[in-house]
């Protein structure tokens, strides 16, 4: 009888265990996923052929006005996916 009661304790725990362990694990992959791409989005700014670059090379070539664009919106759409998936770590960490 003991052993039965000890095994339910034990699905018990285990039932409560592992949706905490996927919380902290989903929050983990929203954090990585949120530094990757504010590095990407850094990366993109600052690098040789990031948003500086081409800003400093619209002058010199005019016909280079749209990687400029494509950088920029490079560059806003990695740092707001960035910034999202913070957030969303955040929350789910408010909800355990």
């Amino acid at each position: 009888m003991r052993i039965i009661r000890a095994t339910a304790a034990g699905f018990s725990e285990v039932k409560k265990f592992i949706p905490r362990l996927w919380g902290i694990a989903r929050e983990l992959f929203h954090e990585v996923m949120g530094f990757i791409f504010l590095a990407l989005a850094l990366f993109f700014t600052v690098g040789r052929a990031g948003l500086i670059n081409a800003i400093q090379n619209i002058d010199k070539n005019p016909d280079s006005f749209p990687q400029l664009v494509l950088v920029a919106l490079f560059v806003l759409m990695f740092g707001g996916f960035g910034i999202s998936s913070f957030l969303r770590a955040r929350r789910i960490s408010k909800g355990r």
